[in-house]
Formats: C-alpha cells, structure tokens, sequence
C-alpha cells in the first residue's frame, strides 16, 4: 500500500529526499512534466486535453514530518536537540527514534531522569521540556557518537504502519496521507480523471513555516487550488477534552472540509463547488469544526493576484506525534472526492 510506503519513509523538514523520491519512483510514469525547484519541492503536471477550459488547479501535500535534529554531542555521547515542527514535549520521553540519513540511521531513546531519582513529587509530576530530555544512542564517550552521528542530522521517531480493524496506524499522517492521496489520484490518470490536467505539487518545510507551499503556489500559478491534509481528529475515548461533544473532526465520518482556520477562510464559491461534487457522488464529507492551525491554502491563497483556496483533510488521532490513528474508509473517501472534482473540474464557473 502506497501509504504505509510513504508513513514508513523517513523526511523531516529539510531532509524531504527520500520521501520525492519514492513519490517519483511510483508516479513519474504518469506525469506529463515535473521539476524539482531550489526547496526541494516536486512540482509536477499531469494530463492533457486538448480544448480543456477549465480553471488551472493546483493540489499539494507536503512532504515533511514532526521530528528534531541534533544539536549538541555531550561529552558522555548522548544528543541534545531541536524539535522541527510543533510536537507537545510530554510524547517525547522514552521514544524510539532514528538519528541520521538513510543507510547510516542509529536508532536510540528519547532518555531522561528515572522517576527513582526523583527528588520531590512536584518534580515527578511536572512536563520535562524538550531541552532537558537527551537521545541515548548507547554510546559511553563523544568520541564514539560522533564516529556515527553528525550536528545538524535530522532525528525521526522509529513507528512502523500497521492496520487494525479498518484503522489505520503510522508516523507522519501529517502529511504523508495528503501525498498518498494525491499519488493515488495520479496513478488512476487518466481513467478515473478523464485526461483533465492539473498540477500538483509535493511540498517541503510545511511543519516549519509553510515555506515550500509558498514558493509552489507563485511559481505554478493555479486559478484554484486544494491543500491535502491530515488534521487533527478529537473522537477520543472518554471527556479528554472537558467538553460534550469533541472538537475537530471524527474518524470514519468521511474527509473533513475547512470553512476557516486562523490562516485563511476557503473560497465560497469553490467550497460549494466541492460540496456539491460530493454530494452528487454520495462522497460522504464533514466540516472540521476547530479554527486552530494552518496550511498551504494561507499562503497559496495570497500568491500573485490571489488564488481561491480549499483544504481537505484526512481526520487523524494523536497528530504530531510518534504514531496516529486514521480511518481506511476515510482515507479512501478523500481519494474519491479529489479524483471527483478533477473529473468535473470544467463544470466549476466561479
């Protein structure tokens, strides 16, 4: 499966190689054109159709992950780091990781005090922020950690995929089930899209400013546009979040639509458009119900003379964090309805 593929791979922000490549690897057959530009994105064409009047559209997905990078050997070998992208600092202790590049990863921990050692239960009991946690690769002295492992090398957390009952289970849902669901799109061109064209872009440094996203939407110059994503799903089990009814999103009630977030407010005319495509194709659809966060749509949105914008989403469970929780009805869904508003994207008169 495509997405446990790309789940498993390995890219942090900056570090996207592996990820393009494999995302080539399965797709390059079917585009019509594709660059590689100077951050890293893939920036593809697909399709041709020769009197096609439609708008320009645009869809992304960005390739990078949550993770950190190294930022200090101690003298004892253990690493200090950084975090790359906003992960809460209580799902980092006693984590499998991988530090490094591809054939040269070292797996460690994430370590920190025993609770033994503890000298008080106030201690115990608070947060330990990430700049107090350290990385135990096994080593006992610098001089060996640094005969493996580099200043600036990416850290990623070590998760397999796995699937269980119609859920799904990996790293990086955040935003690999975006790409996986663009590549799914592709590699049905051009049966299920009916030879309309379109371009897609394959993004790098979302997680740390929605950097790629940026450069993607001025260079490719899209009349509409959509953002694949995964967000955050709050149908957790019990009141985790103090309230009646969960925020966000819930798994199984097909790919959520954002009205607005603090970054940006969709296109009315194109969410309608998106809605009505559904509906029509019996897609079942939900509105993501938090304002919180942000994606490519914000910056696409404000390129050149404006872009009219539109994410959808992938509901997932413990997002930005080692391992999530995403439905398989849902994630198929979300490839039906992308695929369905590019067939029918000539019918789209704003």
């Amino acid at each position: 499966m495509l997405l446990e593929k790309l789940t498993n791979a390995h890219g942090t922000s900056g570090y996207e190689e592996e990820v393009r490549e494999l995302l080539l690897e399965e797709i390059g057959g079917k585009l019509t054109d594709h660059r590689v530009d100077a951050l890293g994105n893939l920036l593809c064409k697909v399709g041709e159709r020769d009197g096609f009047r439609g708008p320009r559209l645009l869809v992304s997905a960005h390739m990078d992950e949550v993770g950190m990078c190294v930022t200090e050997i101690t003298g004892t070998g253990a690493l200090k780091f950084e975090k790359l992208g906003g992960i809460d600092d209580r799902v980092l202790a006693s984590k499998r990781v991988l530090v490094g590049r591809g054939e040269s990863r070292v797996p460690g921990v994430v370590g920190l005090k025993s609770p033994h050692l503890h000298k008080s239960r106030e201690e115990m009991n608070k947060v330990i922020k990430h700049d107090q946690l350290f990385i135990d690769i096994g080593a006992g002295k610098k001089e060996e950690t640094e005969g493996v492992v580099k200043i600036g090398d990416p850290i990623h957390f070590d998760t397999r995929y796995f699937e269980q009952d119609g859920r799904l289970f990996g790293k990086a849902f955040d935003d690999r089930a975006g790409c996986a669901v663009i590549a799914e799109v592709i590699a049905g061109f051009p049966q299920s899209t009916d030879g309309t064209p379109f371009f897609a872009a394959f993004t790098t440094q979302e997680e740390v400013g929605v950097r790629g996203g940026r450069t993607a939407g001025y260079s490719l110059l899209p009349d509409v546009f959509i953002a694949c994503e995964g967000t955050t799903a709050g149908d957790v089990p019990g009141d985790a979040y103090g309230r009646d009814e969960p925020p966000s999103t819930r798994l199984g009630d097909g790919p959520a639509l954002s009205i607005l977030d603090r970054s940006h407010i969709a296109d009315r005319a194109w969410l309608e458009f998106v809605i009505r495509v559904a509906e029509e194709a019996s897609i079942p659809y939900q509105f993501k119900r938090s304002v919180t966060g942000g994606t490519e749509s914000s910056v696409v949105q404000r390129s050149r003379e404006g872009v009219r914008v539109l994410t959808v989403s992938l509901p997932v469970r413990y997002i930005h964090s080692p391992v999530g929780v995403a439905d398989a009805g849902d994630y198929q869904n979300m490839i039906k309805l992308v695929t369905a508003v590019i067939r029918r994207l000539d019918e789209f008169q704003p």
